[in-house]
Formats: C-alpha cells, structure tokens, sequence
C-alpha cells in the first residue's frame, strides 16, 4: 500500500488587481448610506427622506459579491495517490484523480474564454449534431485567474484542467513521479 505522501501543494485565490478599482464609485454611496443609517439610528423620523432605497441595497450587493469573491480558492494537490483538486466554496472535500484514471498529464497554455468561456468551474460539452449525446463525458476546468494549467487525459477520453501559477513545482512533482 502507498503512503499517502504530499509532493506539491498550491493555493489560488481570485485577487485581481482591477477589482480594487471597480469597488471606488460604490464608496461614496455606502459613506452616504451608512451617514443615513446613522442619522436615523440617533434620533431621525424618516431615513428615506434622505436617501433611496437603492442607496441602501446597492453597497451592501457590492460588499456581498467582493466578499464572496475573496472566499474563492482552487486548491491542487498532487501526491502518489493522484491529482487532488478542491474549489472553495464550491467544492467542500477534494475531488481525487488517481494516477490509474489518468492516462496523460502535461502542463499546457491555455485560453479560458476561448476554449471553457471563461475562468472558474466550467464544463465542456461534447460537440455533436443532432440531438443529445448520451453517455458522453465532458471536458471539465477548475481555474481561478491563469493561462497555464495542468491538462489530464483520462481513460475514459475526458480531459479535466486545473489551473496553475507554480508550472516549473508541477513539471517537476510529475518527472519525480514519473508521470511526464
């Protein structure tokens, strides 16, 4: 039996740099909001004769999406049993590849609107004519905000992409396995 040994590990959180910018015109409206909130909170009749609801609703929606947003993580694991992957907070155990499920795996460029429409979990249906396709497997991405991933190849003919910063840490765990 194989020990359960750790050879690389990687976390990827979702903190674009232009987030930050996009979070600067809801500022002034959650100061005025909050300074409604205030007002009412010590002594005032009617907050609405001060701000519209919408004043309200809309920085506690931004606060709500930033912070949903900065609670994403892609973690990948790659040991001897497998490629481990677990996507935070959609995923709450890690999903296990085991190496005799996978048939190849090479880390590779990749274009996430291109080929999976965009970055997070995304599923690619097979292409066909006609109608639904039975039984066929899909191609599946977990990334989080990279080009390069690590591209598997399974046995049954589905591929799964997992996103990754660390290429050269992935070239070498997978030669130290013999894998590449």
């Amino acid at each position: 039996m194989l020990t359960h040994e750790m050879i690389f590990q990687e976390r990827q959180q979702f903190r674009p740099w232009w987030m930050w910018f996009s979070l600067l015109p809801c500022l002034p409206l959650l100061y005025a909001a909050l300074g409604d909130i205030m007002f009412y909170w010590h002594g005032a009749s009617d907050p609405s004769a001060h701000a519209s609801g919408a004043l309200y609703v809309l920085p506690i929606w931004v606060a709500a999406r930033y912070f949903f947003l900065f609670r994403i993580f892609l973690d990948t694991r790659i040991d001897n049993q497998g490629v481990s992957v677990k996507y935070t907070p959609f995923s709450s155990d890690f999903i296990l590849f085991a190496w005799h499920e996978i048939d190849k795996a090479y880390v590779r460029k990749f274009n996430p609107i291109g080929e999976y429409g965009g970055w997070g979990f995304q599923k690619q249906w097979p292409r066909f004519s006609g109608s639904v396709v039975w039984g066929k497997k899909c191609n599946i991405s977990y990334t989080v905000w990279s080009n390069k991933g690590l591209q598997l190849v399974l046995t049954d003919g589905s591929r799964v992409l997992i996103g990754i910063c660390d290429v050269a840490g992935v070239e070498r765990t997978l030669q130290s396995l013999g894998r590449l």
